[in-house]
């Protein structure tokens, strides 16, 4: 019973006597519990409102994950060394430390790093979207997912294409569907003996029989080139995006069948 009354005394008089450095550290310890619930808090409060405002813009998921979680991460980061410096710890070689070990993941990760920006880029200025069919650096097909790292493309042929976003944005990018209609260019190279008038009109009719093509755009069909084993003539028009191949395909079986029943002899090159 004694060893508590003296344990109590002594405690007692300690506080007494050092007083003003008790309430100090009681203050620095307030202030500081203080200051790690408003990190917490805010981290979380801007986190989720960037989340939420990435979602209503309908932003990539991943991207969405990525750049939410990393800003709350720098805010905790920030109200921690703000709790450190509150108890007179020096953190000016904490952050060097974090600023060298930073430098050293940026430049092992080099590649990864410019493949999330050019991701980031892709989002914002979005010159290609999910289901848009593209044409990038000799590779196309249909956008099925832009990821954090690559963007993947699926061909006719049910292959899957996965291109690193930093080839996407150092190189040209042809988005077909951006505009609804496509130009269409067909040539035809028959004999030396056949008759231009002959050839020009039995192409225009079939041409002017063919309601898919846009007739309000201008339409050519004109000998295009005097080649070595024939004469070319270029057929051109113009159809919407999702009727190009089936349009072209047919095109080139009433072609051959019309110029088959004139008699016209049709060149190989």
């Amino acid at each position: 019973m004694n060893n508590i009354i003296n344990t109590v005394y002594n405690i007692t008089s300690w506080i007494l006597i050092n007083q003003d450095l008790f309430i100090k550290y009681i203050i620095k310890i307030i202030l500081g519990i203080v200051i790690i619930f408003t990190g917490i808090f805010f981290a979380k409060f801007i986190e989720h409102n960037i989340n939420r405002i990435l979602t209503i813009k309908k932003i990539d998921s991943t991207i969405n994950y990525f750049l939410s979680s990393f800003i709350r991460y720098a805010i905790i980061t920030f109200f921690l060394i703000t709790f450190l410096n509150n108890f007179g710890i020096q953190t000016t070689s904490i952050v060097a430390i974090i600023g060298a070990a930073s430098l050293a993941i940026c430049l092992a990760l080099q590649n990864s790093l410019s493949n999330i920006a050019a991701g980031i880029l892709l989002i914002i200025f979005k010159p290609l979207k999910i289901g848009e069919y593209v044409i990038i650096n000799g590779a196309e097909g249909i956008v099925q997912n832009i990821q954090i790292f690559s963007t993947t493309l699926k061909t006719d042929n049910d292959r899957i294409i996965f291109i690193p976003n930093n080839k996407i944005i150092n190189n040209n990018i042809i988005n077909i569907t951006r505009e609804p209609n496509k130009r269409q260019d067909i040539i035809i190279s028959v004999s030396y003996y056949s008759d231009n008038f002959t050839i020009k009109k039995i192409l225009s009719e079939i041409i002017n029989a063919d309601k898919r093509i846009q007739h309000n755009k201008d339409v050519i069909i004109r000998l295009n080139n005097i080649s070595q084993s024939s004469l070319d003539y270029l057929v051109r028009f113009w159809t919407t995006n999702n009727n190009s191949l089936p349009v072209y395909w047919d095109l080139l079986e009433h072609f051959k069948y019309a110029l088959d029943i004139y008699g016209v002899t049709i060149q190989s090159k």
